[in-house]
């Protein structure tokens, strides 16, 4: 049975990232939930060998997944995921920044699925 664990701050440099999600906001406070089949979830994804760092992953899949830019992205913290299936454990990343711009929804250019988005307080997306 695979186990997470919850750090602050950085990844180790020995810990390979494999995903990258924001919890990203308007200067009103509202959070950015994208929504795929009736699901919630924050956007953002897997990095990309062309990607330089965690931040361009973070930008690139904002514009992918629900047309939105961001400001300069800070870190939160990473959870550790141990599958215990004997490849090594693995960081998921969460950084958070305030949204610049939201454009209109189009297909995400990996899938070529359209996502929905939703604004919304942060305690509703807690609920």
């Amino acid at each position: 049975m695979a186990t997470f664990k919850w750090f602050d701050g950085e990844v180790p440099a020995n810990i390979r990232i494999r995903q990258v999600y924001g919890l990203v906001f308007t200067k009103d406070g509202r959070m950015l939930m994208r929504i795929e089949d009736g699901r919630h979830s924050l956007a953002g994804g897997t990095p990309e060998s062309y990607d330089k760092d965690k931040v361009e992953t973070l930008k690139r899949e904002l514009i992918e997944e629900v047309n939105t830019t961001i400001y300069e992205p800070v870190m939160v913290g990473y959870q550790l995921v141990d599958e215990e299936n004997g490849i090594p454990p693995y960081a998921q990343v969460r950084m958070t920044a305030i949204i610049d711009t939201i454009g209109e929804v189009k297909p995400d250019p990996d899938n070529g699925k359209t996502y929905e988005r939703l604004l919304t307080t942060p305690s509703r997306v807690i609920e």
